[in-house]
């Protein structure tokens, strides 16, 4: 059999034995978050869950002015925990931030009454007339974004 050239051959250099292949990247790949109606639904259920966590029984008349270091202990406790669920539905879908916020500015709050009570002081004496402000204005806020998340709840 003959073999017929055309024009001119570049001689080719064939490629060394034995050395492997250049490294083909592989395209990055984002891990999997809750998309869709997962996340928000996520969130609502802590948002739920912060708006109705049990809060600790308090006799009737009862005044964070003369109760007890037990009683603003317990209320600090709870507000704690309300604090890191509202945290966590925010965490989960950005519509919750209100809600977190409110949480933490009244978590704050109630361990400032509770470490007055702790250390002797009085509550009038460790809390100024702009914290009760801010107290007053979180609890509204949580009020609300609670009156928000129950509206779109089971």
């Amino acid at each position: 059999m003959r073999f017929l050239r055309r024009g001119p051959q570049q001689p080719q250099d064939p490629e060394p034995a034995g050395q492997p292949e250049e490294p083909v990247e592989a395209p990055e790949v984002e891990p999997e978050t809750p998309t869709g109606e997962e996340a928000p639904a996520q969130a609502l259920e802590s948002a739920l869950s912060a708006c109705s966590a049990p809060a600790p029984s308090l006799p009737a008349g009862f005044d964070v002015r003369s109760a007890s270091a037990d009683q603003l202990s317990a209320l600090a406790s709870s507000a704690s925990a309300r604090k890191a669920l509202a945290e966590e539905a925010a965490t989960s879908d950005d519509r919750w931030q209100s809600l977190a916020d409110a949480a933490a500015a009244i978590s704050s709050f109630a361990g400032v009454l509770s470490d007055a009570r702790m250390t002797g002081q009085s509550v009038d004496e460790a809390v100024t007339p702009q914290m009760w402000d801010q107290y007053k204005y979180a609890s509204d806020a949580f009020v609300l974004e609670c009156q928000g998340a129950l509206a779109l709840g089971p």
